[in-house]
């Protein structure tokens, strides 16, 4: 029995000495390629944090580009809220307008009542594209007769249609699954460089299984959170709209911290 125990004794030692030397061959090499590595490769200077451009979408305003801070910013999420009847459907509307025109897909998440207001995008798109045309922007057309014309606005404003990707999400359910299996294929699958939910707020006004605030709430930071992901991982812009009353002190999309752009909207009386 005692040479038994003896064996397993020594046994264990050796297994515990393997151990060790595996341990500290582990931590040479772990030091080994730290020393190789240029403490500029670990860290990132604030002066070289100032250097870094963010790259913007242009929405064809240069009002509304500087309020934005030179666009819809690639990579982040940009919040509109206002009241209802502040115009924040109009702002989607026509930043898809824009760019769709510039020959970008744009997916159009809308959870509002009623059907997609595609007579006022056809509207916005007509109006956009004959102000590209005024500008110069579409200079050959100068030659060209009125029915040529006609016939080359008609194809721009098809073509520019196509690209407009909508879906109409009726509940939360719907949505998730949206984020959660099919948005990021159909943006790698047709290039689309931006997603607009209009809105985000009646998406959980309208839905009977959300009980409560703390359960709004917390679902309303899973959505932040998973947008934020798409943005950052595919490099595309995100229109979130939220409809707020004056009543509150409203500090923004989950709290301000998912939305890296917010524009206050208020109704012209």
């Amino acid at each position: 029995m005692s040479g038994r125990f003896r064996g397993f004794k020594q046994k264990y030692k050796v297994d515990i000495e393997n151990m060790r030397v595996k341990r500290d061959e582990r931590k040479n090499k772990y030091l080994q390629n730290t020393r190789t590595l240029d403490i500029s490769e670990m860290f990132t200077s604030a002066r070289d944090l100032l250097k870094e451009k963010h790259e913007f979408l242009d929405v064809s305003c240069p009002l509304l580009n500087q309020l934005l801070g030179g666009g819809l910013r690639r990579g982040a999420i940009t919040e509109i809220c206002g009241a209802s009847s502040s115009g924040k459907t109009q702002v989607c509307l026509h930043s898809t307008a824009s760019i769709v025109l510039q020959g970008k897909p744009v997916v159009y998440l809308q959870t509002e009542g009623g059907g997609f207001p595609i007579n006022r995008l056809e509207q916005m798109i007509q109006q956009r594209e004959k102000m590209n045309s005024s500008f110069g922007q579409s200079s050959s057309r100068a030659s060209t007769s009125t029915s040529s014309t006609a016939s080359a606005s008609s194809s721009i404003l098809s073509s520019s249609l196509d690209r407009v990707l909508v879906q109409k999400v009726v509940n939360y359910t719907q949505l998730e699954r949206i984020l959660d299996t099919e948005l990021e294929s159909i943006i790698k699958e047709k290039g689309v460089v931006l997603v607009i939910i209009d809105s985000i707020a009646a998406i959980l006004r309208g839905d009977s299984d959300i009980k409560d605030m703390y359960q709004r709430s917390k679902l309303i930071h899973r959505i932040g959170g998973r947008l934020k992901d798409i943005s950052l991982n595919l490099n595309i812009s995100i229109l979130v709209v939220n409809q707020v009353s004056a009543a509150i002190d409203y500090h923004g999309f989950t709290g301000g911290s998912c939305s890296s752009t917010r524009l206050s909207l208020d109704e012209l009386h």
